[in-house]
């Protein structure tokens, strides 16, 4: 006696999504130390984030509501306030500019870079400040750089 074994597209295709998934949920889980990584360096990676608005923002809006003397955050104005959890860690750079860009593609071409626009090319004149942080604090996460559009 002969069993024939069938099983349908839909069970086919929701098991091979399954296992494409598989290696990323180790992604998906909460940051936990392995024995690897006990032993050279405990802390969680740092992280680094520029923002751009190249129609700039409300006056005020990315400012801290109020900061210490020594530079420290004392309070987040309410823009800010879910950020509340890395109070500590934010270092807040204001009025980020190049003189060469616009506020069109060349401000988004020169923003971190220091480069160069004479109105008919842009030369973004090397590696971007992002970029030169991946390289730094990126190695101890699972994508060193990564830009958002």
């Amino acid at each position: 006696m002969t069993h024939r074994f069938a099983i349908s597209r839909r069970s086919m295709l929701q098991g091979t999504g399954a296992a494409i998934a598989l290696p990323l949920l180790d992604v998906m889980s909460p940051h936990t130390e392995s024995a690897e990584t006990a032993d050279t360096e405990s802390a969680a990676p740092r992280r680094l984030a520029y923002l751009y608005f190249p129609n700039g923002v409300a006056n005020g809006a990315w400012d801290p509501q109020q900061v210490a003397p020594g530079g420290t955050i004392g309070s987040l104005n309410r823009w800010m306030e879910p950020l509340k959890p890395f109070q500590q860690q934010l270092v807040v750079i204001r009025n980020m500019w190049t003189p060469e860009g616009n506020g069109h593609g060349a401000g988004t071409a020169t923003w971190l870079t220091a480069g160069d626009y004479n109105g008919r090319r842009i030369d973004a004149g090397g590696v971007s400040a992002d970029q030169l942080a991946a390289r730094t604090i990126g190695q101890k996460t699972l994508l060193p750089s990564w830009n958002c559009r």
